[in-house]
């Protein structure tokens, strides 16, 4: 309650502000956002001179709190250019048309190789990690990727191909055996084997069991089936 006395009342309301404040943390973060925008619309070019001055008295602060909390920063941008996307279509689709003529070059693929064979060369060991992360978690795309490699080494003719629309293709039956096999354990037939330069192509694969495939490896009357 107040006092009569204007050093305890004082002394009152400072003590009930500080309870406030710790019990309302958010409440009171909210409210001096809220008052320093209002303060900065009244007075721009003040607001403007005093952060200049600011990030020359802590050179660096700001890109260290952007590292310590990067999830954050780069969830607001993400937000603040949504809604800049969705308030401003027009503006968006003219300035991403522009980015695709300017910033698209012919040589773009080669340079991007380029640079990214730099910097596997300049960082090892941090991209033999990210190599075996990757290997670890796409184990059917390092298969294919391989199977291409080999066919052009070979020769023959070679296309990527999904192995999920090949699976679909053969209702999930193993070509050789003729039952059904989970796509977790399927593997790819050649039928023409590629043993005899056969083609990495979709028509000259089926889905198969690895038992099935291992079993029949480059014999058998596979090649019928094209037929």
């Amino acid at each position: 309650m107040p006092y009569k006395d204007p050093t305890k009342d004082r002394e009152y309301h400072r003590e009930y502000m500080r309870r406030w404040v710790e019990t309302h943390r958010e409440q009171k973060r909210k409210l001096d956002r809220e008052s320093r925008a209002r303060w900065r619309a009244v007075h721009p070019e003040q607001a403007l001179a005093n952060s200049r001055r600011w990030r020359t008295e802590h050179p660096g602060y700001q890109q260290q709190w952007r590292i310590d909390h990067l999830d954050e920063c780069l969830a607001r941008e993400r937000d603040y250019s949504r809604r800049w996307r969705e308030a401003h279509p027009a503006e968006y689709a003219a300035a991403w048309q522009h980015f695709k003529e300017t910033w698209n070059p012919p040589d773009k693929e080669q340079r991007r190789r380029k640079s990214s064979t730099k910097w596997r060369e300049n960082h090892p060991d941090t991209a033999h990690e990210v190599q075996k992360r990757y290997n670890q978690a796409h184990p059917e795309k390092v298969r294919e990727k391989r199977l291409r490699r080999v066919a052009r080494e070979r020769g023959t003719a070679s296309e990527p191909i999904d192995v999920q629309a090949i699976y679909d293709r053969d209702k999930g039956r193993c070509h050789i055996c003729g039952k059904r096999v989970a796509f977790a354990k399927a593997s790819l037939d050649h039928l023409i084997p590629r043993a005899f330069n056969g083609p990495h192509l979709a028509v000259n694969v089926r889905i198969v069991h690895r038992s099935c495939n291992f079993k029949r490896q480059h014999r058998g009357p596979a090649q019928l089936l094209l037929l």
